[in-house]
């Protein structure tokens, strides 16, 4: 499969995605601070998608054990009904403490 095709597939075919990489581009292509960049392209897909009357239900932002302590960050979109938001949102004790 093409880079085109590819880009196509999984890129143009998400709106907030697309509108959230172009947001980014254009703030790195600014040479804004990574902390901008982050918070332009997170505040881009957020607007789009509050527009679509799609409900943030939590954002974290903060230092989190990554996979590998690989670089960078992470944005996870899922749908949840009432029911999965509640268990989401239930109290929950661990083994460790921070």
């Amino acid at each position: 499969m093409s880079v085109f095709n590819w880009l196509g597939s999984n890129i143009f075919k998400q709106p907030p995605l697309f509108m959230g990489i172009l947001a980014m581009l254009g703030l790195i292509l600014q040479r804004k601070s990574i902390g901008d960049v982050v918070k332009g392209t997170a505040k881009t897909i957020a607007e789009y998608l509050r527009e679509k009357q799609i409900d943030i239900a939590d954002k974290w932002i903060g230092r989190y054990s990554t996979t590998q302590e690989m670089a960078g960050f992470a944005l996870s979109l899922c749908a949840v009904d009432e029911e999965m938001l509640r268990w989401y949102k239930a109290p929950a004790e661990t083994i460790l403490k921070f």
